[in-house]
Parts: structure tokens; sequence; C-alpha cells
């Protein structure tokens, strides 16, 4: 999923209409040996988790500028 940025962009606009819905104060990230090609990674796993860290706490900004509500937190852990 964090390969392509489409499939970013989808998730995070799902996490962002899934945690407002079910009133969560914020999501947190937990991946658990990116990049390990037994485990089906691959090499930009890491550089790709990034990214999609970086869209996600730009989306949590504009969507609480956007609608007046507090910013969502985000949180997130590489093993």
């Amino acid at each position: 999923m964090v390969a392509d940025v489409t499939n970013r962009a989808t998730f995070i606009t799902s996490a962002v209409s899934w945690l407002r819905r079910h009133s969560f104060d914020g999501l947190d990230l937990d991946w658990e040996f990116p990049g390990q090609v037994t485990r089906g990674g691959t090499a930009s796993d890491k550089q790709n988790f990034v990214k999609l860290v970086r869209e996600l706490r730009q989306a949590f900004k504009d969507e609480a500028a956007s609608t007046g509500r507090s910013e969502l937190l985000l949180s997130s852990r590489l093993f």
C-alpha cells in the first residue's frame, strides 16, 4: 500500500473518515519488519513509510483547519 501514491491517498482519506466517525483522537502506526523480503517487503518500504507518515500528518492538519475540529494525533513506530 505504501509504495503507491494513490493507495496512500485512499488509506489516508479512509482513516480520517473512520477516526472521526468513531470518535477516535488519532492513529498509531506500528509496522514490524518493513523491507524484510521473507515477509513480502521491499527495499523501499522504509522510505515509503516515511512518505505515508508525512502525508497523514499533513492530511490531519488540513482536516482540522477545514473543519475547525481538533487535529488528530499521529504516532508511529518502525521495528
